[in-house]
């Protein structure tokens, strides 16, 4: 109440200096999540869409948050989210409203193996498979924050290219970095992507092995960190390349059908994700229904491959292209149809902010 009355107390003396002769202020080119005090900490009272004139009331002592007025209704916006501020707004130290502490950071934490990391698996025609890194999800997902006005949550990418979620894979993501990374997170989301080398770990039920190797990894890390909400993504399908069947014979459709049953089916409240707090599950497949697989990389000519490149092609790799694109100037290089392509990565990260609103609405 205390907060309550002191916030009340500002508002007074904010509209008291207010002027009728202020500027007009336009929102920028991003979302305006309009907060209930200046920091990001403070909950969103109401969203104000792109270009919309709003009047600015005061700045804060730093000049990073504006207080608003719009259609009957107030609040504190960043100033970087506004075109046309004047610069004769009355500063005030806000200092004197005490910021929320929350129990996380914010922060979105990515948990995968190549897929969110960007790799993607190609064959050079009658000279060599070859693996390149492609833009990482995160990346995408950062931009698409931008857009939604939520930039201010970053994006740790704890993604590990080639590894297993199981211990009986040849590189198991626990003997990785990324996931000593991960254990001293305490951000407010946790996306876990499927794990594509799973499919083709060798045990009686890889499916329901796998189910309870993810169950357990998601206990620990709610147990390291209770407050943050772990999103669960289920497995898509794809148009898997021939030489697929290579290093990842589990890869089927018959296996992720039967994969994304038994993660669901462990997602319901009696089952062993279901019951654990602060956890929810996301169905992918749907996503990329009537796509004709273009969320996926089935291969490119010469500009598609370089423009999609988040690293260069390595120096032991480029003599392939270089004698291939010689060869066939318009020659097509085979993708593998598992990895998700540009336009899949922004399909994904746009349904990922919005399952991450439906979770928490005032972000």
């Amino acid at each position: 109440m205390r907060f309550r009355s002191e916030f009340l107390l500002l508002l007074m003396i904010f509209l008291s200096v207010f002027s009728a002769d202020a500027q007009e202020t336009i929102v920028n080119d991003t979302v305006a999540r309009v907060r209930q005090g200046p920091g990001y900490n403070f909950p969103t009272l109401f969203q104000i869409t792109p270009f919309e004139p709003v009047s600015p009331v005061a700045v804060s002592l730093d000049g990073q948050w504006t207080y608003i007025t719009y259609n009957q209704q107030a609040g504190w916006l960043p100033s970087n989210h506004l075109t046309h501020l004047p610069a004769d707004l009355t500063r005030f130290d806000t200092s004197q409203i005490a910021e929320p502490l929350l129990p996380v950071e914010n922060c979105i934490t990515l948990v995968g193996d190549s897929v969110p990391h960007g790799e993607v698996v190609y064959k050079i025609e009658g000279h060599a498979f070859v693996i390149l890194r492609n833009t990482p999800l995160g990346v995408v997902l950062e931009e698409h924050l931008r857009r939604y006005g939520l930039d201010y949550l970053t994006v740790r990418d704890r993604s590990a290219n080639k590894a297993f979620l199981s211990r009986l894979g040849w590189f198991p993501y626990f003997d990785t970095p990324e996931y000593q990374d991960l254990l001293g997170d305490q951000c407010r989301f946790t996306v876990i992507m499927p794990w594509i080398n799973d499919l083709s770990v060798e045990r009686p039920d890889k499916a329901q092995g796998y189910v309870a190797d993810l169950t357990a990894f998601v206990q620990d890390l709610h147990q390291r960190s209770q407050e943050t909400h772990i999103l669960i993504l289920g497995y898509y399908y794809g148009q898997r390349a021939e030489f697929v069947s290579i290093y990842a014979p589990g890869h089927t459709d018959e296996n992720i059908a039967h994969f994304n049953t038994l993660i669901f089916a462990a997602c319901k409240p009696d089952g062993g994700l279901g019951q654990i707090p602060n956890v929810s599950c996301m169905e992918t497949a749907s996503l990329f229904t009537g796509m004709n697989n273009q969320h996926v990389v089935i291969g490119g000519f010469r500009e598609d491959i370089l423009s999609g490149l988040y690293e260069p092609i390595p120096e032991d790799l480029l003599p392939y292209f270089e004698v291939f694109w010689h060869e066939n100037p318009d020659g097509w290089i085979i993708g593998d149809g598992v990895h998700l392509s540009e336009l899949g990565k922004n399909i994904l990260a746009d349904a990922l902010i919005q399952q991450i609103l439906l979770i928490q609405p005032n972000l």
